[in-house]
């Protein structure tokens, strides 16, 4: 009696899916233990600040009550070393963007050192905002 365990024997396996399909989801299932398993792992988390948001007029109480800062700076505070990271869209327009938010977080208490500007949003108009 043969009591080995097979690919085709994987919780929902697909009988119809090859040894190579089979090799990378048991792969993708492997690392995916690893990272969990990987004490100080740092996973950055981020958030989304659309246009839209940013265009009501501003005060250090309406940008601090903006959920995607109110979050990121949560988390922020929580990682004693990390940093906020802005990626902001290309040209001067995004720049001016991210440095005003930068600006207005150090005027909130942020450590300045601790926020870092970079171009390159994903989506023109929006500020992405991580904690690395």
């Amino acid at each position: 009696m043969n009591t080995a365990c097979t690919a085709n024997d994987l919780p929902g396996r697909d009988p119809q899916m090859n040894t190579n399909s089979a090799r990378r989801w048991m792969s993708g299932m492997l690392l995916s233990g690893v990272l969990l398993a990987v004490p100080g792992l740092v996973v950055a988390e981020s958030w989304t600040l659309e246009a839209d948001a940013w265009a009501r007029p501003r005060s250090g109480e309406v940008v601090a009550d903006m959920a995607p800062v109110r979050e990121a700076v949560q988390a922020w505070l929580a990682e004693e070393d990390a940093r906020l990271i802005v990626r902001y869209p290309g040209g001067e327009s995004g720049q001016l963007w991210a440095s005003e938010l930068r600006g207005w977080l150090v005027a909130l208490g942020l450590e300045p050192d601790r926020v870092e500007l970079y171009p390159g949003a994903a989506t023109e108009g929006t500020l992405e905002l991580a904690v690395e």
